[in-house]
């Protein structure tokens, strides 16, 4: 039998291996374990040896950005840098090499020393420091944005806005990388996954190479919208336009951007098609509703329908029973029965779910649909 689990636990498991960041406790715990240097630089920051110079310009390029965006907004946060070689970024991080990223709830980044390893590099014209530490300030956007209630649970509009960040700091301050902010390098793909639906789904499980044609797509996007708007117009716009906490359909996120800044709706349109994931039908329900063997693996639900869907994980809800009687054994009181706790889907959103390879999850009416083994999706009209 597999290892008892709930869908919270899965959630969890699932992002880190597709790039999430790693808990804050988590990200001081390991890096007080690497042999990382201090730096005398405006805001604490931590280097590998050799790395201190580029460590010291990083920090130096996310003060200056915290003064821009301090002006622009009125934001601010106490920011955390560590700055490591790829031997330390695997024994800290979860997330692939050489990929920055940032501890929102914590403002804590955690950026290569060089990204010339990132597939795809040597088609880029740029030197390797000078986007290294500009990338800064899109990690800076992460958690600024999430600080202030500017964020959402769809990836691809999650990135979009580090890259409002990115492109505002860069327009205004950085002008010698605006070639960052025109479009994807030439002849620079084709990619299996075009669409934010794929990009919502898999994060950087598309491949590190395919997720920088996305942020090259989505820089020149945010770009594109700093043309019609101010930046921070934009900002308190989007902030008041988008639900951080709904995972919404590719289209209808893209009509929350696309209400702040309409000239950009046109092009929205070409990346919100359906995702490349295979697309399982429902089929009657067997004993599989119960399986708890094989791998995890996911199953995006997208309701394009008008009406709720309920979704029921028999194999959660009886490892929690069982947990639950565990519990009253142990304290010598009554048993209970817990009520089922079905999955909602709501009209025009999307649930990730996770069950075994095999498994079946509830629609109701005896219908059901199957995990694969690897990720697939369910779609209702």
């Amino acid at each position: 039998m597999g290892k008892k689990r709930t869908v919270a636990e899965l959630a969890a498991a699932v992002w880190l291996a597709i790039g999430g960041a790693l808990p804050a406790h988590a990200i001081e715990a390991e890096l007080s374990l690497l042999d990382l240097r201090a730096v005398d630089a405006p805001i604490p920051t931590l280097a590998v040896a050799g790395a201190e110079g580029r460590a010291l310009r990083y920090a130096k390029t996310i003060q200056r950005a915290l003064a821009f965006f301090r002006t622009e907004l009125g934001w601010s946060l106490d920011f955390k840098l560590a700055v490591l070689d790829r031997p330390a970024w695997e024994k800290a991080s979860g997330v692939p090499w050489p990929a920055p990223f940032v501890q929102p709830s914590e403002a804590y980044i955690v950026m290569p020393a060089s990204i010339v390893d990132y597939p795809g590099f040597d088609q880029w014209s740029f030197d390797d420091q000078a986007l290294t530490e500009v990338l800064t300030v899109h990690e800076v956007g992460h958690a600024l944005g999430s600080a202030n209630g500017l964020e959402s649970a769809n990836h691809w509009v999650h990135e979009l806005i580090a890259d409002l960040f990115l492109a505002a700091f860069v327009r205004e301050k950085e002008r010698a990388m605006m070639p960052l902010l025109a479009s994807p390098p030439e002849g620079f793909g084709p990619f299996r996954h075009t669409q934010f639906a794929d990009l919502d789904y898999l994060y950087s499980g598309v491949g590190l190479l395919n997720y920088a044609w996305y942020q090259f797509e989505l820089a020149r996007l945010a770009n594109r919208m700093l043309d019609e708007k101010p930046f921070r117009d934009i900002a308190l716009e989007l902030k008041g336009s988008l639900d951080g906490e709904v995972h919404l359909l590719a289209p209808a996120s893209a009509e929350a951007v696309s209400a702040v800044t309409p000239g950009v709706g046109p092009e929205l349109a070409r990346f919100t098609g359906e995702s490349s994931l295979a697309r399982i039908e429902a089929m009657a329900c067997s004993d599989a509703l119960r399986n708890s063997s094989g791998e995890n693996s996911a199953i995006f639900v997208e309701n394009a329908s008008s009406r709720r869907l309920d979704v029921i994980d028999w194999v959660s809800h009886q490892n929690m029973q069982s947990e639950l009687d565990a519990i009253a054994d142990l304290a010598g009181t009554p048993k209970e029965t817990l009520p089922v706790q079905p999955v909602t889907v709501h009209p025009g959103t999307v649930a990730p779910l996770f069950a075994y390879a095999g498994q079946e999850l509830d629609l109701g009416g005896g219908r059901c649909i199957k995990a694969l083994g690897h990720p697939v999706r369910y779609r209702v009209e």
